[in-house]
């Protein structure tokens, strides 16, 4: 209970940091229904549908190309975790941040995987530096 409530912290905390930044924030629609689906408490609800209202966050709901989807499969990505990585290639994102230990198959693929993966405390930690240099 605990990793899950610091976790939920730091994502909070990762959210502001991306609002003060001024950063696009690109949500892909099946993560959106993935996520609406698992959030139990109304509380967590409203303010998951706050943050979506965000004039920063962009849900897009464009079809992945079958050859984005194929070049992740080919990198070790399944269980839908392929869609998410082509969904960010589409989308042109600098980082894919996520929690799902699954995707360090793609870190430091280069020029092969145009975005940095990070989970949120390292995702937090960047935009600090960012800010602070």
């Amino acid at each position: 209970m605990d990793a899950y409530i610091k976790c939920r912290e730091v994502a909070h905390r990762l959210f502001e940091e991306l609002e003060r930044a001024r950063a696009e924030i690109v949500v892909p629609g099946i993560i959106l229904e993935e996520v609406w689906r698992n959030i139990a408490a109304p509380r967590g609800k409203a303010s998951f549908m706050a943050a979506l209202l965000s004039p920063r966050v962009l849900v897009l709901t464009e079809r992945v190309p079958e050859r984005l989807a194929r070049k992740y499969s080919r990198h070790g990505l399944g269980n839908g975790d392929h869609m998410i990585a082509a969904f960010a290639e589409l989308a042109n994102a600098d980082l894919l941040i996520t929690e799902d230990r699954d995707f360090h198959v793609i870190k430091g693929r280069g020029a092969e995987v145009p975005f940095k993966v990070l989970n949120a405390a390292e995702a937090l930690e960047l935009l600090r530096e960012l800010s602070a240099g």
